[in-house]
């Protein structure tokens, strides 16, 4: 995950931090695919396909991160994910599993809890809510 610095005048980014979506220790391969910022700009999320997991991040009030946690996601290679829009949970799309998987989402840690509930989808890709 790589964060950077906006310069609207230039219209160019500067690269300021660089964190690992991985947990400590864990080689194989990955491949990085979704990322979502909460609306109070407190914490940041990832999804990973090769681990199937979702990388959570705390972020400080200049946008530097700080791993929180990489919890697997309930099936494998998470596409897409969302953060509903109350913010009170997040739902992770598995392409391979064929299923979405519902997290409860601790609002002041940014942490994940699964909540158990499934939903068989066939390749789920993209989830997005409307109205």
């Amino acid at each position: 995950m790589t964060a950077f610095h906006w310069h609207p005048a230039a219209g160019s980014l500067t690269e300021f931090q660089t964190e690992s979506t991985l947990p400590p220790g864990w080689t194989g391969t990955n491949y990085p695919a979704d990322v979502h910022l909460t609306r109070d700009g407190r914490h940041l999320y990832g999804s990973n396909r090769g681990h199937h997991s979702l990388a959570v991040y705390a972020l400080d009030h200049d946008g530097r991160m700080s791993q929180v946690e990489v919890p697997l996601c309930g099936g494998e290679w998470p596409r897409n994910f969302a953060i509903v829009p109350d913010q009170r949970f997040v739902l992770c799309a598995n392409e391979r599993s064929d299923n979405v998987v519902t997290f409860a989402r601790d609002a002041g840690t940014g942490r994940l809890t699964p909540t158990g509930a499934v939903c068989e989808v066939p390749k789920p890709v993209c989830l997005c809510f409307a109205g």
